[in-house]
């Protein structure tokens, strides 16, 4: 089973939710005070990959990202960001060995770091929480291997802010590499960590 039209499918979600709150926050402007803000995050987690001939199938994820963000006050807002992924193998990669059949083991799972771009939608902004949905693309280098590979994400994640702007934010994202040397590759993220905003 493909899980590449999921991954696509949530994309042009994303970007039909974008323009709606586009369509929206200008048929409204005139009633509503239009705000504009900043994000920063810093975030870990852990992940599960499929796809390709590869051995010890867990992962960890580390990664930051900045987002700005336009929209209404009292609506969904619109966001664009910029950020840096590193998916490595964890510490237990030669603790099993698949046997290829002739008398090898399949290599763990390629470590990977990228930059991509998102776009997306905020909504339920309040000074104390927001959820966040959004797809997009980037490149991507394996540590051991020849040449970049696009990535596509789809993300969907949730923030509590406490004092100053800072808060601690838990999501779900998932990755697609399609372009890979050994076929379709898939990371499924569980993640975690601390978002910083200016404004709400």
């Amino acid at each position: 089973m493909s899980f590449g039209p999921l991954l696509t499918r949530a994309q042009r979600v994303a970007l039909r939710l974008v323009v709606a709150s586009l369509v929206l926050g200008t048929a409204s402007a005139a009633k509503a005070q239009v705000a504009a803000s900043l994000s920063a995050e810093g975030a870990g987690g852990v992940a599960f990959t499929r796809g390709g001939l590869f051995d010890s199938r867990w992962t960890v994820d580390a990664r930051y990202a900045i987002d700005f963000r336009i929209g209404r006050r009292t609506g969904p807002r619109v966001f664009l960001g910029v950020e840096r992924d590193w998916l490595r193998i964890n510490l237990l990669k030669y603790a099993s060995c698949t046997s290829t059949g002739t008398g090898q083991c399949w290599d763990p799972f390629p470590s990977l770091a990228g930059s991509s771009a998102l776009v997306g939608i905020v909504v339920g902004s309040t000074p104390t929480r927001e959820i966040r949905f959004a797809g997009g693309s980037g490149w991507y280098t394996p540590v051991y291997g020849v040449g970049d590979v696009r990535g596509r994400i789809a993300q969907v994640d949730w923030t509590r802010f406490y004092s100053y702007g800072v808060g601690t934010n838990l999501g779900v994202r998932a990755l697609s590499f399609p372009t890979y040397r050994t076929g379709d590759l898939w990371t499924y993220v569980l993640v975690g960590g601390l978002r910083w905003r200016t404004g709400i």
